[in-house]
């Protein structure tokens, strides 16, 4: 196998896979939070919300940007990416009949 052909796993890891069993993690975290260990799952969901703020200050600070916007990345874990969810579940469930039209035709 060469470099191109191996690498096609890993596109399908991190480009498909990855983001449908995203969901999976908030379902987790939440079960955890109601039935096994409300502290521990509550610091995991901090820690890991640290890190993303730690990253995206980074990036304002090469971007100059003001760190004020950063004040909203709680509220896009909790709501904007339930909504993603929900659009990556759609395109799932929709996304695979569309391999039966036929491809448009390109015009010169």
């Amino acid at each position: 196998m060469r470099g191109p052909e191996r690498a096609r796993g890993g596109e399908a890891l991190s480009g498909a896979v990855t983001p449908v069993l995203a969901p999976l993690i908030d379902v987790f975290t939440a079960y955890s939070m109601v039935f096994v260990d409300f502290r521990a799952a509550l610091l995991a969901w901090l820690a890991v919300l640290g890190v993303q703020l730690t990253c995206a200050a980074y990036a304002f600070r090469l971007d100059r940007e003001k760190y004020r916007y950063l004040l909203m990345m709680p509220l896009q874990q909790l709501a904007y990416r339930q909504m993603m969810y929900l659009v990556l579940i759609h395109s799932c469930v929709t996304g695979p009949p569309a391999g039966d039209y036929p491809a448009p035709h390109e015009r010169y």
